[in-house]
């Protein structure tokens, strides 16, 4: 007997799963593996209307932490027809509570308090607008996805990043712990000696944080966050399959919007259907909100860091993420060229190969500590 997931089919589980749920609806270990108040046996295999459906949601956009998400919303809502949903005194789209009302939700399971909540969201909000709302973790959890998907007439923008980009950004911003030193992933260095930039700890090459997150089975050391990875084309596919219409969803890279600004900003306004506005600036590019908080030194000496076992290891990520981009481009908006060399044919190297090659351990570096002579 297959083991079916919590909750709807629809979540992850594949057709086999579909097929067991709903042709053994009348088994209760069927029932209790299956379905909740939430994804029904209606709602999961007869189609009925799913009590997310009635949210007055015109656009969604969802992404990874890091890679833009931000930085559009905060371009659109200066749009005089666009309403952004629950912003706190930051002017973040969702503050820590309200970015989790999603799962909570989903896990209570009851039908009249997710009715009620996508009412609240409209609540102080003016009719003749459009309601924007956005969750940079809804696609790491299947469940969140699945439900956001069901939203009548919403419109899907997807905000993705070079892995290898995002990677660096997300490993310069973490905090140096004692798991840090003790993989010796940061050195310390004594007090009267510092760095090429003045730092006084320093971080070993990117290939060597890899190699160490990929011998732990975890992202955490690298990223900071339990659930995000750079590998982005999973949950990139499982958005896909679950896409009800082809045509809701438009998919944008950070480097393409920083790159051409003009082009991309009237590709989304005309995916959007929005009026471009009177000033609109096109020689600017929307201003990065959390994407590079990390000191530049740091990014650029990891990126000078990244060698072929890198580039060799995310070969495929980078190759389907392209491919994404390409193929869920807003209107005739051209795929940037530091992705499309992404597209081009590949040595003949497996996954598991690459993946061999990043786990090797690269040779140390050697700090010099010797005491500077001062009486020179």
């Amino acid at each position: 007997m297959l083991a079916a997931p919590n909750g709807c089919w629809q979540m992850g589980g594949g057709p086999a799963i579909a097929e067991y749920c709903c042709s053994a609806y009348q088994h209760p270990e069927a029932v209790a593996e299956c379905f909740n108040r939430v994804f029904t046996f209606d709602v999961c295999c007869r189609g009925k209307a799913s009590p997310f459906v009635q949210w007055p949601l015109s656009f969604i956009i969802l992404g990874f932490p890091g890679c833009g998400t931000t930085s559009m919303i905060r371009a659109l809502e200066a749009h005089k027809s666009v309403s952004v949903l629950r912003r706190d005194r930051y002017g973040r789209p969702w503050n820590g509570t309200e970015m989790q009302a999603l799962g909570k939700l989903i896990e209570a399971g009851n039908r009249s308090s997710i009715l009620g909540f996508g009412l609240s969201l409209a609540r102080g909000q003016r009719t003749s607008r459009k309601r924007l709302m956005s969750d940079p973790t809804a696609v790491f959890d299947a469940g969140k996805t699945w439900a956001l998907l069901q939203v009548r007439q919403a419109k899907f923008l997807v905000m993705l990043r070079d892995p290898v980009s995002w990677l660096v950004s997300q490993t310069c911003k973490q905090p140096c712990g004692e798991d840090h030193y003790r993989w010796n992933l940061c050195h310390r260095l004594p007090n009267w000696a510092s760095g090429p930039a003045g730092e006084h700890t320093l971080r070993a090459p990117l290939a060597e944080w890899v190699r160490v997150c990929l011998t732990m089975s975890t992202w955490d050391l690298c990223t900071g966050l339990s659930m995000a990875s750079p590998y982005f084309s999973s949950a990139v596919q499982r958005l896909v399959a679950m896409l009800p219409h082809r045509d809701q969803l438009a998919m944008l890279s950070l480097e393409g919007l920083s790159a051409e600004p003009a082009a991309t900003m009237r590709a989304v306004h005309n995916f959007l259907q929005l009026d471009l506005p009177r000033q609109f600036d096109s020689s600017t590019s929307p201003a990065a909100y959390n994407v590079n908080v990390a000191g530049a030194t740091c990014r650029q000496g990891m990126h000078k860091s990244v060698d072929s076992r890198i580039n060799m290891f995310f070969r495929r990520e980078r190759r389907y993420l392209a491919s994404a981009l390409k193929a869920f481009a807003p209107g005739s908006l051209q795929l940037p060229a530091g992705w499309r060399r992404f597209l081009r044919p590949f040595p003949n190297m497996t996954a598991d190969v690459a993946e061999k090659l990043a786990r090797q351990p690269l040779k140390p570096v050697v700090v010099s500590t010797a005491s500077k002579d001062l009486s020179q």
